[in-house]
């Protein structure tokens, strides 16, 4: 069984791959992870900047790094999984859309 710092330190390597937008890194890693048996939908819980419990392709989704989000689906991550805040993934991509969208609404009106 593995440890649980095991699993954090996993989950953070491919967490500060996904924070750098390196989806290149992204997928290797989660390749690594995988084959070393790291549950996919473990909660990463690694430093102050996010006590929110979410999963790796929460974060991914909430990034959108389709590549990397597309990687953990097939690895078979769990779309219905929820944070602290009981967001999801779809709850996360819509955010970041609708934050697109007023950014570019905002850009055309200056």
């Amino acid at each position: 069984m593995l440890t649980y710092d095991f699993i954090q330190a996993g989950n953070s390597s491919v967490w500060l791959a996904m924070e750098q937008k390196h989806e290149a890194a992204v997928e290797v890693l989660l390749q690594a992870i995988m084959a070393a048996g790291v549950d996919i939908d473990a909660r990463y819980e690694g430093d102050a900047m996010d006590k929110r419990g979410q999963t790796l392709l929460m974060r991914a989704s909430a990034l959108g790094l389709t590549s990397a989000a597309a990687a953990l689906l097939a690895l078979g991550a769990d779309v219905a999984a929820k944070d602290a805040v009981r967001g999801n993934v779809l709850s996360l991509s819509l955010a970041l859309f609708l934050l697109r969208a007023l950014s570019f609404s905002l850009s055309r009106s200056l």
